[in-house]
């Protein structure tokens, strides 16, 4: 797995159900280890302030960054 750092692009795979292989662009703007990060999407908002981007914690496995941009 590439080391994924701070300021990186990335395309986050989603696995809810009703959205599973969807994409969704976003930055990381932190690490947590053990393969968590939080993300900032580009194109996704926040429910409570729809002015904000979607920040959410993501968990990395193989599938996650197979669309590495």
């Amino acid at each position: 797995m590439a080391l994924i750092l701070r300021g990186d692009e990335v395309e986050v795979c989603s696995k809810q159900v009703g959205f599973v292989g969807s994409y969704y662009a976003a930055i990381v703007i932190n690490n947590y280890g053990n393969q968590s990060y939080a993300v900032r999407y580009k194109n996704l908002v926040s429910e409570d302030d729809e002015s904000q981007p979607l920040i959410e914690i993501v968990s990395a496995d193989e599938d996650f960054w197979e669309a590495r941009l």
